[in-house]
């Protein structure tokens, strides 16, 4: 099984954790939780995968029944000092989604409670700004023109935008999804993906009935699709011809370096 991310800070022996109850009903009278089976593992988890092996004893001291129902109620702490304490919060990082790790991964419908944990939420918002400087400092001095194939590879047509208007959407790009910015720069497949937007741009790549083709050549229903089938060396020639009825200047200038 994976590892559950970003609960280092979690596993911390010092701190408060606030039990948050988003259920209306459950707000007036405590919930229970057990230990969930686990069929990769062969038998119940009782802590998140990555808690080191000397803190699992702790849990294992006070938790070790599969049977036994454990009651949580709206507000309680949990004082991370306090072995009892330490060990239900780590049996309650197992229960996404019903339990969610912080207020951002509630789902709406599932969730019964999420943790509140000062530690966690500050490295969350740490982490997120860090992400935006990072994408946001990728478009300081970027030229017009690797902007305009920057916007293509986020699936929009720059066409029609002014160097305000496309700096100004890149921007709040940056800020709502850093990641997508900081894809271009790491992603293997960036040109290709940029090449791809600006065929269907220019309509050289249709849409048909959910599906995309290069005039009747059949490439895929999703993006992914089409880029698989675009870099299979037996459709490399087809590549060519599409690039070459390309009308788009960008084309014919270099790559941003990445």
């Amino acid at each position: 099984m994976a590892k559950e991310t970003g609960t280092d800070s979690f596993f911390e022996r010092q701190g408060e954790v606030k039990i948050i109850v988003v259920k209306k009903k459950y707000r007036e009278k405590p919930f229970c939780v057990v230990p969930i089976y686990d069929e990769n593992l062969k038998d119940f988890r009782y802590f998140p995968d990555g808690m080191p092996k000397n803190l699992q004893a702790v849990v294992k001291k006070h938790i070790s029944n599969p049977d036994e129902q454990i009651f949580c109620e709206h507000n309680r702490v949990l004082d991370k000092s306090v072995d009892k304490d330490y060990a239900l919060l780590m049996l309650l990082l197992t229960q996404a989604p019903i339990i969610a790790k912080s207020q951002s991964e509630v789902n709406p419908g599932i969730t019964i409670a999420y943790l509140h944990d000062k530690e966690f939420e500050a490295n969350r918002v740490v982490n997120i700004k860090k992400t935006e400087f990072d994408a946001i400092s990728k478009l300081v001095g970027m030229s017009m023109e690797n902007m305009s194939r920057l916007m293509y590879y986020l699936g929009e047509n720059p066409n029609s935008m002014s160097v305000s208007v496309m700096t100004a959407t890149l921007y709040e790009k940056a800020q709502k999804f850093p990641k997508n910015i900081i894809d271009y720069f790491t992603d293997p497949d960036s040109e290709l993906l940029t090449l791809i937007n600006m065929l269907k741009a220019e309509r050289i790549i249709t849409r048909k009935s959910n599906a995309f083709y290069y005039d009747k050549i059949y490439l895929g229903q999703t993006n992914a699709e089409v880029l698989s089938s675009l870099k299979d060396d037996r459709n490399q020639e087809m590549l060519v011809a599409m690039r070459k009825m390309l009308r788009n200047p960008l084309l014919k200038q270099e790559l941003l370096d990445k």
